[in-house]
């Protein structure tokens, strides 16, 4: 039997040491594209293992370098997916991305205004489709010392995995003002919404909130903060409404740099029609770390401890633990 005649060139295998990219940067005079670092993250919560990464994308360009006109596009590309691991396990897989062209006007080199398109869309393991889409005028402003203010008036059409095709006109405020002379900050962010869902004519409903916070730096590794938030919604033909309501407070501590812990109080209420349909008090704890340049974790432990019954159906008292992992690549 003939024996097939082995190569005489000599096979050389190279192993190299795996590095982490770098950000790609390619700049000329009048643009810019950034490609950043991706991003991973592995979470345990309750009884779901929830995993997902992405890769975002940044263009800039000024058509116009004598102006403050600027060209800006962003992306995303994202996928994600979960596994339940409880009593009823189940599997949720997603992939997807996100993209906004924006034009920008710098009015001055502390004020601009932004007209954006924004298109997000998602793909379950079925090949279902999830769309958001948004039209923006966004202005944002730091002339006032201390103070960043930013003013959102938009529309959205959210079409969910079901078909059901949500439209919302809103507009959110946002302001944050540090305090001078005093290691207190203080924000403020109202907004007020329109919705109505498009298969349903008595769908119509107003939406008006507010949150606040004050934070206080106690020392350079300690803070110190007190917060509440509210959402109204009223229906258009039926007139009922319903009132969510949280109060909180917060300590965060600077172990190390790149290490905190967070003790959390809060209260929650949900009004419904003028009457208090349930009420309970939560506690967490929770902590972050950096265990390379590129790879952090977090630990959370949230606890309701006090569940306040006001009718049956509602969620006994519950603790829930979680643990993340996560990082750039």
């Amino acid at each position: 039997m003939a024996v097939p005649a082995m190569s005489g060139v000599a096979q050389e295998v190279i192993i190299r040491r795996a590095e982490i990219a770098k950000p790609a940067r390619i700049a000329g005079e009048d643009f810019v594209l950034v490609v950043p670092y991706g991003s991973f993250r592995n979470s345990f919560s309750g009884s779901w293992l929830f995993r997902s990464s992405s890769q975002p994308l940044e263009f800039k360009y000024r058509p116009l370098p004598d102006t403050g006109v600027v060209v800006s596009y962003t992306a995303e590309a994202r996928a994600e997916d979960g596994i339940g691991t409880g009593a009823t396990p189940g599997w949720s897989q997603f992939v997807g991305y996100k993209q906004r062209p924006a034009l920008v006007a710098e009015v001055t080199q502390t004020t601009s205004v932004e007209a954006a398109l924004e298109n997000q869309t998602r793909f379950d393991r079925d090949s279902n489709v999830e769309a958001l889409r948004k039209t923006e005028l966004v202005g944002r402003t730091t002339a006032v010392p201390g103070l960043t203010f930013s003013a959102t008036a938009g529309q959205s059409e959210h079409n969910d995995f079901q078909n059901v095709i949500r439209d919302q006109t809103y507009v959110r405020l946002w302001a944050e003002q540090q305090i001078p002379g005093v290691p207190v900050k203080l924000t403020l962010a109202p907004y007020v919404a329109q919705e109505s869902v498009r298969s349903l004519d008595d769908s119509e409903r107003g939406i008006a909130g507010w949150d606040t916070a004050v934070a206080l730096r106690i020392a350079d590794p300690t803070t110190f903060s007190i917060g509440a938030s509210q959402s109204q919604s009223r229906y258009a033909s039926t007139g009922s409404e319903s009132d969510w309501s949280t109060f909180y407070t917060q300590v965060e501590q600077t172990i190390v740099p790149g290490a905190a812990v967070k003790l959390r109080a809060g209260y929650e209420r949900l009004d419904r029609d003028g009457l208090l349909m349930s009420d309970a008090v939560l506690l967490g704890a929770e902590s972050s770390f950096s265990l390379t340049e590129t790879i952090t974790g977090g630990i959370q432990l949230r606890h309701r401890a006090i569940q306040f019954m006001r009718e049956a159906g509602l969620a006994l008292p519950e603790t829930i633990f979680s643990l993340s992992l996560g990082g750039s690549f």
